[in-house]
């Protein structure tokens, strides 16, 4: 394709819709409504459709899994302490995931840091690891000492909510060990997957 360079003062230019979502730029000198030579340009307006397979996606898989894993410690710390399941251990259950995903966000955020400062997939999910332990393991301090008195049933009216302080301290327990862990191994193997499928030579 031929792309000349004109004076934007002295040309107006159309964007006109062809068919297959394709389109093109014209250019028109004001004044003479002469089209000069080799001044079109085509632009491929195709809606593009996101796979799983190209590597965009691999950051909210990685959330997602994690978070739902993580209501499992919800789910133990109620069976052991004999709680039922109610309205508020399940809103204990939604403050657990909310917190789990805030800390995947920081970690792949700080891994995308490391990557584009040049470091290798797996040196920078170990970096980010590293980076982010300390914001991790306060707000999870934080929230379960937090909720010890409700759980502990210490005050009036605390019984209402033991259900959601149990459903939050056990849920934070084992979603610190499985920010850590799971969410950078789930991440580093689809990006390390959609690497090699990006690599890999079309055959047919």
């Amino acid at each position: 394709m031929n792309v000349t360079v004109v004076n934007a003062t002295q040309y107006t230019y159309s964007i006109f819709a062809q068919a297959g979502g394709r389109s093109q730029l014209r250019l028109e000198q004001l004044g003479s409504g002469s089209f000069p030579a080799n001044t079109y340009a085509d632009f491929d307006l195709t809606p593009k459709t996101a796979t799983v397979g190209n590597g965009a996606d691999s950051a909210p898989i990685a959330v997602l899994t994690n978070a739902l894993l993580v209501t499992s410690g919800a789910f133990i710390a109620l069976f052991l302490t004999g709680t039922t399941f109610n309205l508020s251990s399940f809103m204990g259950v939604i403050m657990v995931i909310g917190l789990v995903a805030k800390n995947g966000i920081l970690l792949l955020d700080a891994d995308a840091k490391f990557r584009a400062a040049g470091f290798s997939a797996l040196e920078s999910i170990i970096q980010a690891g590293r980076r982010r332990l300390r914001p991790i393991l306060m707000t999870a301090l934080a929230a379960a000492v937090g909720m010890l008195p409700l759980a502990l049933g210490i005050g009036s009216g605390s019984q209402m909510l033991q259900p959601l302080a149990i459903a939050v301290i056990g849920g934070l327990l084992i979603a610190t060990v499985l920010s850590l862990m799971v969410t950078p191994a789930i991440y580093y193997y689809l990006t390390t997957l959609s690497n090699h499928g990006a690599r890999a030579p079309s055959t047919g």
